[in-house]
């Protein structure tokens, strides 16, 4: 069974260093992004989700993607404001230092409660989440929606965007 833990933060701290990366561009989305966003998270979610994606950055009060020097997208975030919270989420990247960092241009200058849900097996991610001001509060039940199992995936999904997942 897939846990995920749900973390929520009520004063985000920054972290010293957070932007020290050389290798990564984190911009701000625009609408030539979307192919390879979608792309990216096919393969960290196991299914083209195009209109969910397309959906969740009509909704999201800010979307980051990250590129590498030869322009490729590696990771991209997203935060969406609901009126308990900021979720952060869907967050995809391909390694915890680009997931972390993306949470930090999400939550810098938010000044309200954040909450991420965060699926196992991201201990590190988790760790750094905690270092800036998040909690651990609980692992909610997932929902699986038009099949029996989780699809199977790469490994680059870090934050999800609600614990409802259709297949």
């Amino acid at each position: 069974m897939i846990k995920v833990s749900k973390y929520i933060c009520n004063q985000y701290v920054i972290p010293k260093d957070y932007d020290r990366n050389e290798q990564h561009i984190f911009m701000d989305y625009d609408k030539g992004d979307s192919n390879g966003i979608v792309k990216l998270d096919e393969a960290a979610f196991g299914v083209n989700r195009s209109n969910f994606i397309q959906r969740r950055i009509e909704q999201s009060e800010q979307c980051i993607v990250v590129k590498d020097k030869e322009n490729y997208i590696v990771g991209y975030g997203m935060s969406v404001q609901t009126p308990e919270n900021r979720i952060i989420g869907p967050i995809v990247a391909l390694n915890d230092h680009i997931a972390t960092t993306i949470v930090h241009h999400l939550a810098k200058d938010y000044k309200g409660r954040l909450r991420i849900d965060v699926l196992e097996g991201k201990e590190f991610f988790m760790t750094v989440l905690e270092t800036v001001g998040f909690q651990k509060v609980n692992q909610p039940p997932i929902m699986l929606k038009n099949s029996t199992q989780f699809l199977k995936r790469n490994g680059e999904l870090y934050g999800i965007a609600a614990q409802i997942f259709i297949n």
